[in-house]
Order: structure tokens, then sequence, then C-alpha cells
């Protein structure tokens, strides 16, 4: 949750931090992994970051989905394949001002 209010505040580094801290008390922690990659691309446009990110959290749960339901790993593979490219926005993201980060 510290992350989710870091990058509502736009501390993006912080943001990652608290994230990291998150995994690293509990390697399995799919929140934190999920908004790492969130964080990563779309407010440090960091692709490969991001991919990375959601690739670590298919390995730990290959079923993870996201918000709206995409599966985790199908995402990190249209990035890395997208790669050089703008991202392609998921629904939500397309009416939000921000994409959704999940919560506990």
């Amino acid at each position: 949750d510290m992350g989710v209010m870091h990058r509502a505040l736009g501390q993006y580094p912080q943001a990652l931090d608290a994230f990291a801290r998150a995994i690293a008390v509990d390697p399995s922690h799919e929140t934190a992994r999920f908004n790492t990659g969130i964080v990563r691309l779309y407010d440090l446009n960091d692709k490969a970051g991001a991919a990375e990110a959601w690739e670590g959290l298919a390995r730990v749960n290959p079923q993870a989905v996201t918000p709206n339901g995409e599966s985790v790993a199908e995402l990190a593979r249209k990035l890395r394949s997208d790669m050089g490219s703008a991202p392609t926005m998921p629904p939500q993201a397309q009416t939000d001002s921000k994409p959704r980060l999940l919560s506990k």
C-alpha cells in the first residue's frame, strides 16, 4: 500500500522501493510484482523493466491475471514483442487517468 501511495504522489522511485521491500519480505507478493510493472511501464517508460517484473510474477503464479482479466504472462510476452513501439494501453487505462494498481 505504501508503494501505491508513493505512486499517487508521483514519487516513482519510492514506489518501486516499497514494492521491492514487499517482494524481499515475501517473494510471492503478487500485488507488489504487478504494481512494479505498472510503475515501470506507465510512469517511467521502462518497458524492459515492466516486462521483467511481469515475467517474475508469471513465474510465481502462471495463472496471474490483470484487473481486466488478461494473463500477466501474455501481457509480458506482448510487451517484449512490442519493444520499441508505443505500449498498448489496457482497456481500463483508456478511461482512467492512470492504469489501476492492484491492492490487497
